[in-house]
């Protein structure tokens, strides 16, 4: 089961209250939104309505964000973006060193070569030292990009982009797979990180050329 929800034409989403549809039904959730800013409209609207058993779709004017992970799933994160900008200018926001600080998190030593180490570095929190270490798989530029995601001694996992071109732009689909029966924390975690990435990634493609 999938629930929609989409912002209503004509309502003003900046101020104190904003309104949802929501399958036909129509909700209001208060608080300070930026209109431009589709990540702080997705993110309220999923703390409002999100629940672990179904997919979450969010359809704004520029992208729908669907969460494919299966309800029973607990090896695989998948996500797909239906974005209205080329597989090019999406393909740079996944390669670009200074993009990538912008919505994900700053990479050292990126070099597109299948074998190629390089690292992701933010500041360390607890139980984090803020480092993930990574190894390029699979690069076909345009289509298809896959790295090792590696945390530590608590985390080996592989992520994975694949860019689809669509009538209106790319559609593209994010797995994070390799997750352990006992690592539930973790995998709820990194679904929770994805989805507010992803949001970053979509407000960061409005904004650059």
């Amino acid at each position: 089961m999938s629930r929609t929800t989409r912002l209503s034409k004509g309502t003003g989403i900046g101020g104190r209250t904003m309104e949802i549809v929501h399958d036909g039904h129509t909700l209001w959730l208060s608080g300070d939104f930026d209109v431009r800013s589709t990540m702080e409209v997705r993110n309220a609207i999923y703390e409002h309505l999100h629940g672990h058993d179904e997919d979450v779709v969010v359809d704004l004017t520029d992208v729908t964000t669907i969460d494919k992970t299966v309800p029973t799933q607990t090896e695989s994160i998948s996500f797909e973006f239906d974005l209205r900008h080329s597989p090019e200018k999406v393909w740079r926001a996944l390669t670009d060193p200074a993009l990538l600080a912008e919505w994900l998190l700053p990479v050292l030593d990126l070099e597109l070569e299948p074998g190629a180490a390089f690292t992701f570095k933010t500041q360390p929190y607890p139980g984090w030292d803020g480092i993930v270490n990574c190894r390029a798989l699979e690069i076909e530029p345009h289509r298809k990009l896959s790295y090792t995601w590696v945390v530590g001694d608590m985390l080996d996992t592989v992520v994975t982009f694949t860019l689809t071109p669509t009538a209106s732009g790319t559609r593209l689909s994010l797995v994070q797979s390799g997750f352990k029966p006992d690592q539930k924390q973790n995998f709820g975690g990194a679904r929770y990180g994805w989805r507010l990435m992803g949001g970053k990634l979509v407000d960061l493609l409005a904004r650059i050329p």
